[in-house]
C-alpha cells in the first residue's frame, strides 16, 4: 500500500526532527567531550606547573582564569585559610575586568589578598564547618559573607547589580580531612552538583599545589634554620679557631693552606693574606717537605693513618728562618671526595728548654755527687781539679778550661784541657783582670772575646784567641768563710755560650773551693797526726823513766821491811828503819 503525499510529508518531518535531535545530541556530546579535553588540558597544565615548582599563586591564577573562561562563570576566586583559621585570604581572582575594577572602586579594597572574616552564618564558615560544597541562589548572602565591616555590607546590593551574578558556590579545598581553603564562583546561570563536582576536581589540584607549597615551606624553613645553624656553627668554629691560643692550620689535598688563625700569624710571622693559598712548605723544615708530601698522597690513596690522630714533635720554620720545636696533632676530614687536613700546633720551645734544663740539672747533680765522692776518697787536688774542669766542659759545651789558684800574693794560672799551649803563668797581686775578680767576688761572662774591651787589653788571654776561642767565662771559687780560693775558667769557640750555664759554673766553683779546703784540711790533719805521733813517743819515754824512779825506792823499802821480820839487835833495826824512811821520803819528793 502506497503512502499518500501527506503521510510521506509527515514521515519526512518526523525524520527531520529525529535527525535534528540526533544532531543536537551529537553536538552536545562533542561539546561535552571538548570541554572534558579542555578540562584535562587545564589539569595537565596545572600539574606541570606544580611539578616545575611554580609558585602556588601563579598556579591558582592559571586555574581560576581557565575555569572562569571555560565555563563562563561571572567570577571565580581562590581563598586560603589563615594560620589562625579565623579568616580566608583571596589569593587569586578572575572576573570581567570592568566588573572587578568597579567592585574595587566601590569597596575601596584590593580584592587580591583581601582578608575575608569567618563568622557564624557566613557561607564560607558553613563550607568549612561541614567540609561540603554549598550552592545558593542568594548572591547577597555570598557578598555579605565577604563584608568585614558594616559599611561594606551597605554596599552589598550595589555590588550584586555590578556582578550580575545570581548564583554563588563555595567548595572546600581538602587535604585528607583538613580544610586548606575554598574555591568559589558567582554565576548568572543556575549552579548544580555538576559544578561542585567540577570544582572539587580542580580544587584537588589546588590542594596538591598547597600541600607542595606547605612541604616546600617546611623544607625551606628547615633549610633556612639549618643554614642559620650551620652559619652560626661555622661562625663559632671560625671564632674558636681565630681566638685559639694555639696555632690552627688547615690545608687541602694539594697541601695549600685554607685556614690560618691569629695564633699562626704570631708564631710563624706570616699574615693571613701571605699564608692563605700557599703550600705548607713555607713553615716546614726542608728535611720534612718530601716525606710530608708523600704522606699526604699515601693517606689519600690508602686512608691508612700513621701520624693522623697522634701527637708528633717536629721542627718548623718561621718567616725569619728561625727553626722552632713544635708539637702538632693532625686530623683529616673527607667532604664528598675531597680531604681537608687540620693541624693544632703547640710551640714547645719552653718545654724543650725546661727539659734541657732538667736534664742538665740531673747531670749536674750527678757530677756534684761524683765530686763529693772523690773529695771523700782524698784524691789529689790536681786530679780533682782536672775532673771538675772536664765535667764543666761537658755540661757547658766548653772547648777549654783552666784554673787559677791564689798562693800568697801570686795568682797561678794552670791549663788542664783544650788549649794548644799550656798556660802556666804567675800573676802578681793586683795585676790584671783576674785579681779584680778575686776582689769583687763576682763572675765574668764574655760573649765575644774579640769585642770585649776588658779582655782585649789582657795579654794573659792571647792564647785563647790564638786557639780560636770566641766566648769566655770566669767564676770565683769562694769558700764557706767567704774567701776567694781561685778562679774557674771555661772558653768556647762559639759566641754567647756561658750566660745560660752560669749557675752550673757557680755550683762547680763551689765544689772547687770545697776540694781546695778539703785538700788543705787533709794536709793539716796529716801534719797534726805526725805531731801527735811524736808526742806519743815522748810520753812513753817519760812514763818509762818515771816508772823506774818510782820502782827503785820501793824495792829498798820492801827489802828493809823483810829484814825487820827477822830478829836483830836494836842498833841494826834502827839502821834499817832509817833507811826505809829515807827512801820513802825520796819517793815522795
Amino acid at each position: 500500500m502506497k503512502n499518500t503525499p501527506d503521510e510521506l510529508g509527515l514521515q519526512v518531518d518526523e525524520c527531520s526532527t529525529e535527525l535534528k535531535q540526533l544532531n543536537e545530541q551529537i553536538q552536545k556530546e562533542i561539546s561535552i567531550r571538548k570541554r572534558r579535553e579542555e578540562e584535562l588540558l587545564i589539569l595537565q597544565e596545572v600539574n606541570n606547573m606544580i611539578n616545575r615548582g611554580i609558585s602556588p599563586e601563579k598556579v591558582f591564577q592559571t586555574l581560576v582564569d581557565n575555569i572562569c573562561s571555560l565555563y563562563n562563570y561571572e567570577s571565580v576566586a581562590m581563598h586560603l585559610i589563615s594560620k589562625d583559621r579565623k579568616s580566608l585570604i583571596i589569593k587569586s581572582y578572575s572576573a570581567n575586568s570592568n566588573v572587578a575594577n568597579k567592585l574595587e572602586k566601590l569597596t575601596r579594597i584590593n580584592l587580591r589578598n583581601y582578608e575575608v572574616p569567618l563568622y557564624e552564618g557566613s557561607i564560607f564558615n558553613e563550607v568549612i564547618e561541614n567540609k561540603k560544597p554549598v550552592i545558593t541562589n542568594d548572591i547577597n548572602w555570598v557578598l555579605e559573607s565577604y563584608a568585614s565591616k558594616t559599611s561594606l555590607k551597605v554596599l552589598v546590593k550595589a555590588g550584586s547589580r555590578l556582578t550580575k551574578a545570581k548564583w554563588g558556590m563555595g567548595v572546600p579545598l581538602l587535604a585528607e580531612d583538613n580544610v586548606l581553603g575554598i574555591i568559589g564562583c558567582g554565576s548568572t546561570y543556575e549552579l548544580t552538583d555538576e559544578d561542585s563536582l567540577r570544582f572539587a576536581i580542580f580544587g584537588a589540584q589546588a590542594g596538591l599545589a598547597i600541600e607542595r607549597q606547605q612541604i616546600y615551606n617546611i623544607l625551606e624553613d628547615k633549610v633556612e634554620e639549618r643554614t642559620k645553624e650551620l652559619a652560626e656553627s661555622e661562625e663559632k668554629y671560625r671564632s674558636l679557631i681565630q681566638t685559639s691560643t694555639d696555632p690552627i692550620i688547615s690545608i687541602n689535598a694539594k697541601r695549600k693552606i685554607t685556614i690560618w688563625n691569629n695564633a699562626s700569624e704570631n708564631l710563624f710571622g706570616y699574615s693571613k693574606r701571605e699564608a692563605i693559598g700557599k703550600t705548607l712548605d713555607i713553615i716546614i723544615h726542608e728535611k720534612y717537605i718530601k716525606s710530608h708530601n708523600k704522606s699526604i698522597k699515601r693517606f689519600i690513596k690508602t686512608e691508612k693513618k700513621r701520624v693522623i690522630g697522634k701527637n708528633v714533635e717536629v721542627e718548623a720554620k718561621r718567616k725569619d728562618g728561625k727553626l722552632i720545636p713544635i708539637e702538632l696533632s693532625i686530623s683529616a676530614i673527607k667532604l664528598g671526595d675531597k680531604y681537608t687536613f687540620t693541624a693544632i700546633i703547640r710551640d714547645i720551645t719552653k718545654r724543650k728548654q725546661d727539659e734541657g734544663l732538667m736534664k742538665q740539672y740531673i747531670e749536674e747533680l750527678k757530677t756534684l755527687g761524683e765530686i763529693d765522692k772523690r773529695i771523700i776518697k782524698n784524691q789529689t787536688i790536681s786530679s780533682l781539679l782536672k775532673f771538675i774542669g772536664e765535667e764543666a766542659a761537658k755540661l757547658t759545651s766548653a772547648d777549654a778550661f783552666f784554673f787559677s789558684l791564689v798562693e800568697g800574693d801570686v795568682n797561678r794560672i794552670r791549663t788542664f784541657y783544650g788549649n794548644s799551649e799550656d798556660i802556666n803563668k804567675e800573676i802578681k797581686q793586683y795585676d790584671g783582670l783576674a785579681w779584680k775578680l778575686f776582689e769583687q767576688k763576682v763572675p765574668l761572662v764574655v760573649d765575644d772575646l774579640y769585642a770585649d774591651s776588658q779582655i782585649q787589653i789582657e795579654p794573659a788571654y792571647d792564647n785563647l784567641r790564638k786557639a780560636g776561642m770566641a766566648s769566655f767565662a770566669a767564676v770565683p771559687c769562694i769558700s764557706g768563710q767567704g774567701e776567694t780560693k781561685g778562679l774557674l775558667f771555661v772558653a768556647c769557640k762559639k759566641k754567647d755560650m756561658f750566660t745560660k750555664h752560669l749557675r752550673t759554673l757557680e755550683n762547680l766553683s763551689r765544689q772547687f773551693s770545697v776540694a781546695i779546703e778539703h785538700a788543705k784540711l787533709n794536709k793539716e790533719m796529716k801534719k797534726a797526726y805526725k805531731e801527735l805521733k811524736t808526742l806519743d813517743t815522748l810520753k812513753s819515754d817519760i812514763i818509762s823513766n818515771v816508772s823506774h824512779e818510782i820502782r827503785t825506792p820501793i824495792t829498798i823499802v820492801s827489802a828493809a821491811i823483810e829484814l825487820l821480820r827477822d830478829k836483830v839487835n836494836p842498833e841494826e833495826r834502827d839502821s834499817l828503819l832509817d833507811m826505809a824512811m829515807y827512801e820513802i821520803g825520796r819517793a815522795h819528793v
